[in-house]
């Protein structure tokens, strides 16, 4: 029952949070984090076989499009599933509106899409995505089954568990995201600030709480272990595994600091060959 609660969660949140989704989300905006989404992509794409253009291409979790709309850019043949029709809706609309063909869309849940083909990809992408899951490691056993020989695996921006930051790190994390809301949410947004201010002091109604476990929606408390990913890529022979934890703070400030100082590499680049 726990793994059907999860999903709903999921599609319920997504639904809601579609619209406002790329201005809500700090690593949709984050310069330095698409700078590497950019690089990586470009990486896998020249490390795969001459013969295999247009590539296909499984985004999992695809969302508004953070990846897809990258591949699609490059030529590729991409299949973009995901649990929120919403979210989906929002990829087709950026994807038309600068000048791209739609990626094949399949609305419903990663695994019972894995479960139900038999297509093998010379990719399998995803982005801030397994954390979401009921299980990340049985939908990563099934999603490693589907990459072609010399294919690949990219998964990306996973959190790192907490336990397994120092307290330098969790204080310098807190820091950026306080840093962030302040900047974003303040200067960027004053009528975000001002409708929220009044709703503290009684003038406007509080927001109507969703009918859903929002605790369901995500586990970053226990975020994603690169060992247990790693386990499952060797088992099925990928033999050349980059694993980076990566700093990636909103802030220039903060940035410099966890890339010079700090370097909390909290957050889970992975790029597999087969």
């Amino acid at each position: 029952m726990r793994r059907d609660d999860i999903l709903s969660a999921n599609q319920a949140f997504h639904d809601l949070e579609a619209s406002s989704y790329d201005s809500a989300q700090p690593y949709i905006r984050n310069q330095f984090a698409q700078r590497l989404f950019e690089q990586d992509i470009d990486r896998i794409l020249q490390g795969l076989p001459g013969d295999r253009t247009p590539a296909r291409v499984l985004d999992c979790g695809a969302g508004t499009g953070n990846l897809t709309l990258k591949l699609l850019r490059r030529g590729c043949n991409v299949t973009s599933v995901d649990i929120s029709r919403e979210m989906l809706k929002r990829l087709v609309e950026k994807a038309r509106a600068i000048g791209l063909s739609a990626p094949t869309i399949v609305h419903g849940d990663v695994d019972s899409f894995l479960g139900g083909t038999t297509e093998q990809f010379d990719l399998i992408c995803s982005s801030s995505f397994l954390h979401h899951l009921p299980e990340y490691r049985a939908t990563y056993l099934s999603l490693v089954t589907h990459v072609r020989p010399q294919g690949f695996v990219y998964t990306s921006f996973e959190p790192m568990p907490l336990s397994r930051r120092t307290v330098g790190q969790t204080l310098l994390s807190n820091f950026d995201a306080r840093l962030e809301y302040v900047i974003a949410g303040r200067l960027y947004r004053p009528d975000r600030f001002a409708a929220a201010l009044l709703r503290r002091v009684g003038v406007l109604p509080r927001r109507v709480q969703p009918g859903f476990d929002t605790s369901l929606v995500e586990d970053v408390v226990a975020g994603v272990d690169d060992r247990v990913l790693v386990e499952v890529l060797r088992s099925h022979r990928f033999s050349h595994i980059d694993v980076q934890w990566r700093p990636i703070k909103m802030r220039p400030l903060t940035q410099f600091l966890d890339e010079h100082f700090v370097r909390s590499n909290n957050e889970l680049f992975l790029i597999a060959q087969r």
